[in-house]
């Protein structure tokens, strides 16, 4: 069954609207009716068998049947903290990390980090970031959303793995 990410606070409890990319990839791509069902997620672990209700030109109406249990969510709290890196290198590992089962990731600029962009720049980047992450967690059919932590300091990233069991 295709699946479709609905944000947390757009889930409804019996009916719910996928808009965006998500809807014209169901009307324009699968070419999905009404009457078909569908699996909708929100990021947080709660998934749910939905039928198709209606399509409009810029949403898809679907009502929720019943809760599924994700079982392919990691039973580790794994957190990655990595060094930016340069060009696009940065968004092919956030698929890799989602798709690898990966709770949390800390990106964090070094002494040694050859990329610097300015805030704004970041800000897009953190942005996309997000949008690829989203887009993996459909792929590999996990549940919940990575967490990915604004870029911090080498400094920072070492006080925030104090509370961390083990570190490698």
């Amino acid at each position: 069954m295709r699946r479709f990410f609905i944000p947390p606070q757009q889930m409804g409890k019996y009916e719910s609207v996928i808009s965006g990319d998500d809807a014209h990839h169901l009307r324009h791509v699968l070419r999905l009716q009404p009457d078909e069902l569908v699996v909708v997620f929100d990021g947080r672990g709660r998934e749910f068998r939905a039928r198709i209700v209606s399509i409009t030109p810029r949403q898809v109406r679907v009502a929720m049947l019943d809760r599924v249990e994700a079982d392919t969510d990691s039973v580790l709290d794994l957190t990655i903290c990595q060094g930016f890196l340069k060009d696009k290198k940065m968004d092919g590992l956030v698929r890799q990390l989602t798709e690898l089962g990966v709770v949390r990731w800390v990106p964090f600029f070094s002494r040694r980090s050859i990329p610097s962009p300015d805030p704004q720049r970041l800000k897009g980047r953190y942005q996309r970031w997000q949008k690829i992450a989203t887009e993996s967690l459909k792929q590999c059919r996990r549940s919940r959303a990575m967490v990915i932590s604004p870029v911090v300091s080498f400094d920072e990233a070492l006080k925030q793995a104090a509370s961390i069991d083990l570190k490698v």
